[in-house]
């Protein structure tokens, strides 16, 4: 993939704030793919995810994360994608 075709610009947030979907397909990679979701304050995002192995990438603010009967608490602390390192799961 050439340089000026990472660059993507967002789509408009569906019901999910789905705001960038990348698959191996559209970007010309082989395995990773990803999406990116802007959720306001409050909301709740559910996804399946049995098919795929999954890196929860918080880029700014706060989540109360769980997965699979597990309760990660509450983690983040970024207010910016410029602001420190982001949380993962």
């Amino acid at each position: 993939m050439t340089t000026p075709a990472l660059l993507r610009r967002p789509i408009p947030p569906n019901g999910e704030g789905l705001v960038h979907h990348v698959t191996p397909e559209n970007a010309g990679w082989t395995y990773v793919g990803f999406d990116v979701h802007e959720l306001p304050a409050g909301a709740t995002l559910a996804k399946d995810t049995e098919r795929h192995e999954v890196c929860l990438v918080l880029v700014a603010g706060k989540a109360r994360i769980s997965a699979a009967g597990t309760d990660f608490g509450l983690l983040g602390e970024r207010s910016s994608v410029f602001e420190g390192l982001p949380y993962s799961v």
